[in-house]
């Protein structure tokens, strides 16, 4: 089985929503004991990591990487979301041109980081397939519409907090065209680490992306894709 990724929030010293990480794990690899050991391993690494990498009541990461039910790694980072200024919408391909395959967490990504080396910092890729939003490079993603928020209904990967929302009800699946984003009020970036309205994005700020030898280039508003 291929190296899988869990990614837990820690705040005040205690790791959150971890009944739908333990969700994750479980449809990932059909295991209830791999599950058990991942919710496992975080608690205990909070509890190891208390006054150590987990040195403030502050927002931290705790990775978790995980083969079946054994345990490979797990560490606890000090979280600082990532200034994000636009957003570029392209296919869900890496540099080289190869179909990005997240449906599970794979702690490889390879494929997936490597389309933000095609882009300048402070831009993260959009991925839209069949002319409809999916998600982004490392978040989940939620429009404003008429006062409400949406989440695209198709992704390449389904993460904890966009199952959670929907589950609340914060959240409505839709389809949402990527020619119709700049109709909406704010586009928002969200995942485990971070809550919505965290990273939000100006529809004028979505342009469209084509590879340097292409003729489009980062250019044109939503409307545009």
């Amino acid at each position: 089985m291929c190296r899988l990724l869990e990614t837990i929030r820690v705040r005040l010293y205690r790791a959150e929503n971890l009944s739908f990480h333990y969700r994750r794990v479980h449809r990932s690899t059909g295991s209830c004991n791999a599950a058990a050991a991942v919710l496992e391993a975080a608690e205990e690494t909070v509890r190891m990591q208390t006054g150590r990498a987990i040195s403030s009541p502050d927002r931290h990461r705790l990775r978790i990487e995980y083969d079946g039910a054994r345990l490979v790694k797990a560490e606890a980072l000090l979280y600082r979301p990532r200034p994000v200024y636009a957003l570029a919408l392209m296919p869900p391909h890496s540099a080289d041109g190869v179909t990005i395959d997240y449906r599970l967490k794979y702690a490889d990504r390879a494929n997936i980081d490597s389309t933000s080396s095609m882009l300048p910092p402070g831009v993260e890729p959009l991925f839209f397939h069949e002319g409809m939003v999916l998600e982004s490079r490392y978040a989940s993603v939620a429009v404003r519409r008429n006062g409400r928020w949406y989440t695209p209904r198709s992704v390449i990967h389904p993460g904890t907090a966009r199952e959670r929302l929907l589950e609340q009800g914060m959240l409505i699946a839709a389809d949402i065209p990527a020619a119709e984003l700049a109709g909406c009020e704010y586009i928002c970036l969200f995942n485990a680490m971070l809550d919505p309205g965290e990273v939000c994005i100006d529809p004028s700020r979505v342009f469209l992306f084509a590879k340097p030898d292409g003729t489009q280039g980062l250019q044109g508003a939503a409307r545009g894709a």
